[in-house]
């Protein structure tokens, strides 16, 4: 009796436990490696194709471009990969090496994506520049809050205080709760970050505060903040079933530091 099986093309991923450092054939391979996080993995960039009858398991794995905004909300069981850097096959078929298409983009310093609590775990975005900064390549900000670009043209007026907030509602000016305004304040104002102190695995909201600076610059505040919050956190696929946890985390993270960009002087 003959038995057809499917045939499936297979794309390969690799742990750092999985790569010597040493066989990799080139410096910034190396480095890479060297730099992997513990729930991180790295592409080949070759398929290979075979027979298949079954999926043994399936594994959360979430691809982000490190050069943008990009990181959705993960939890700390979930796989990453960097999507703009892979292993190619060399000469030799035990010496892979980092494709050579692949620079960093990241300041100066390592991009350790899984180390603990050390400094360079934290990126800070700035908007000017549309690129990532490590804290510690940093200095402190003067004012200790970000710089916003101005707002859109045709953006409606915003009250400036609680007091003119309250009394536009009242009047039905403005759509939106005195409370809604003041929460909005805080937001508005949250750095662009990927990674929290005290968290070891690459938590970052990204995504929702660039959103929130979006909304801002466009509109300003919203009607219902906790509802565009919710609809707006950028989960991972696997996670869509638990926002308000992430939601909670988020909004009980307070920035303490705020930095100056190495590169054109913003407040980040």
């Amino acid at each position: 009796m003959l038995i057809y099986l499917q045939i499936v093309k297979l794309h390969w991923f690799f742990n750092h436990g999985e790569i010597v450092p040493d066989l990799v054939r080139n410096d910034p391979g190396r480095e890479y490696i060297n730099s992997m996080g513990e729930m991180e993995l790295v592409s080949l960039s070759h398929d290979t194709y075979t027979f298949a009858d079954r999926i043994w398991a399936i594994e959360p794995l979430i691809g982000f471009n490190e050069n943008g905004i990009t990181l959705p909300v993960i939890d700390e069981h979930t796989h990453v990969y960097r999507q703009n850097k892979s292993l190619v096959r060399s000469f030799d078929v035990n010496q892979p090496m980092l494709e050579h298409r692949i620079c960093w983009e990241l300041c100066n310093g390592y991009y350790n994506l899984y180390a603990g609590n050390h400094p360079l775990d934290i990126l800070r975005w700035c908007d000017k520049c549309s690129k990532w900064f490590h804290t510690s390549c940093c200095q402190l900000s003067k004012i200790n809050v970000v710089t916003l670009g101005q707002p859109h043209v045709n953006r409606p007026k915003q009250p400036l205080t609680l007091h003119e907030a309250t009394k536009s509602y009242i009047q039905g000016d403005v759509p939106f709760t005195p409370l809604d305004w003041e929460l909005w304040q805080k937001l508005r104002f949250l750095p662009v970050q990927r990674g929290m102190h005290g968290v070891d695995y690459p938590l970052s909201f990204e995504k929702l505060v660039a959103k929130i600076r979006k909304q801002d610059d466009m509109e300003g505040c919203p009607v219902d903040v906790q509802e565009f919050l919710l609809a707006n956190i950028n989960l991972a696929t696997h996670l869509k079933a638990t926002p308000y946890k992430f939601l909670a985390i988020f909004q009980a993270w307070v920035p303490t530091d705020f930095y100056e960009c190495p590169r054109c002087g913003c407040d980040i």
